[in-house]
């Protein structure tokens, strides 16, 4: 069987990769293809909204585990869409059988954030394509790479206020903050604030 993750170098498909690869042929896909390789791993650079890109990442393919957010892009909704029209129309060329779309939770509520209705949107595309999708629901994944998290530091929070918002103690928050700044080069919070301000992470947050 021939798996393809697309957005392999995040929080969560730095875990998935290796474990996939335990039972099958691994391609794994992000924008500058970065993951290891192995016997069964084979990384791919690619970018998810070009569709010449991505027939050829889906080429084989059995299933797809659909990884990608633009979560920090001043357009991200936008260029959501446009990646999750993308890949279920290569995927369906592809002869795909199966999309596993890992997205947000509360996608019926009336009062969704613009990011968790991006998350519903994507979903919403992807289902709409002919291949058939399961969509698993997270809240804010909390860990060294995590956008959402990253997010929330971005907001200014202290880290009482961001433990009570996720259920964790403060000293989780403290160390998974500390990993923030030295994976984006920053010397304290406030550069956190500031540097998502110029990036646009935090429009419509």
């Amino acid at each position: 069987m021939r798996v393809v993750v697309l957005g392999a170098t995040g929080f969560v498909g730095r875990a998935l990769v290796p474990a996939l690869a335990e039972h099958a042929e691994v391609v794994a896909v992000s924008r500058r293809g970065g993951t290891p390789e192995a016997d069964s791993v084979r990384a791919v650079a690619a970018d998810a909204t070009e569709a010449t890109a991505m027939r050829r990442a889906l080429d084989g393919a059995d299933v797809v585990y659909y990884l990608v957010h633009s979560l920090g892009a001043a357009e991200y909704a936008e260029i959501d869409r446009r990646a999750a029209t993308t890949v279920a129309s290569s995927a369906a060329s592809a002869g795909v059988s199966q999309i596993v779309f890992l997205g947000g939770l509360g996608d019926d509520a009336p009062d969704l954030s613009p990011h968790l209705r991006s998350r519903a949107e994507t979903a919403a595309v992807l289902v709409a394509g002919s291949v058939p999708v399961t969509t698993l629901r997270a809240a804010v994944v909390v860990g060294h790479g995590s956008a959402g998290f990253e997010t929330i530091v971005a907001q200014g929070l202290s880290n009482e206020e961001i433990g009570q918002r996720l259920f964790i103690s403060e000293t989780t928050v403290k160390t998974h903050v500390t990993h923030v700044l030295q994976k984006l080069d920053l010397r304290d919070r406030v550069q956190v604030v500031v540097l998502a301000h110029q990036t646009g992470m935090l429009e419509d947050a």
